[in-house]
């Protein structure tokens, strides 16, 4: 059983803590905010892993709040869409996670991953989102070779400035060769999906936008891997002289 707890706070950055006004183009201001609050970080979190034969499992709970967390804070001011920033509201992020390992003999392994994760703001931007993810991981080992097999489902939850991201699901293979000093390993991820690309939203009174980012290692590809380790220092044995005196312990 493990068990923490986290207290914590954080400064306001010098490019939101300011006076500045920043003209961006005719239609849009970015302005910072002198009377933010330091950010107040609160954490918990309780573990609990067993082993059961061939079967090991892991749940645990967690508890973060943001204290005085930084918003962005959107709206009108003669025409103008003003970009500042807000301390009025909190962070909350709650969830449980589990995890279980079965060992089917000495050649294969099988994970199972899943978590449920739950965040809440409040103040000018009361807004909430929950969602469910999960992984699966299939090891096989075989002599010198080991081949894992893997996927992970959507992902979708709130960033600090109260951005709804989805990142997309994932799943691909490797197969790692080990002999010696020699390592050749070759793999391929979303072999059969296109446009696999992230989303982010914001949504408030007065301004909304949504984006979509393209990264490649989110899409279609393959991968080969070359590595040799050189074995090379000094060789020490494995024979302790017991005769010899040190200024901690003394020899018997």
């Amino acid at each position: 059983i493990s068990w923490y707890v986290d207290i914590g706070n954080e400064s306001p950055e010098i490019n939101t803590y300011n006076k500045v006004d920043q003209e961006i183009d005719f239609l849009q201001v970015k302005r910072g905010n002198p009377y933010l609050d330091n950010t107040k970080l609160y954490r918990t979190s309780i573990g609990y892993s067993i082993q059961a034969g061939s079967f090991n499992f892991f749940v645990a709970g967690a508890y973060n709040m943001l204290k005085n967390n930084i918003f962005n804070d959107y709206y009108i001011e003669k025409n103008k869409l003003i970009n500042s920033y807000s301390s009025d509201g909190d962070m909350h992020k709650a969830g449980a996670i589990f995890s279980a390992t079965w060992k089917i003999c000495n050649n294969l392994r099988v994970k199972l991953d899943a978590q449920y994760l739950h965040y809440i703001a409040t103040g000018k931007r009361d807004t909430d989102k929950g969602n469910f993810s999960g992984g699966l991981a299939i090891n096989y080992y075989w002599k010198d070779f080991a081949l894992n097999v893997y996927g992970n489902t959507p992902k979708e939850y709130l960033s600090n400035p109260l951005v709804k991201i989805k990142e997309p699901a994932k799943y691909g293979l490797s197969l790692t060769w080990n002999h010696k000093g020699w390592t050749i390993e070759g793999g391929t991820e979303n072999l059969f999906i296109k446009d696999n690309n992230s989303k982010a939203s914001v949504i408030s009174d007065v301004y909304s936008y949504n984006q979509i980012s393209y990264m490649k290692t989110n899409q279609q590809f393959g991968y080969l891997k070359f590595a040799y380790t050189f074995d090379f220092g000094k060789k020490t044995s494995d024979k302790v002289n017991t005769n010899i005196n040190s200024a901690i312990l003394k020899a018997e």
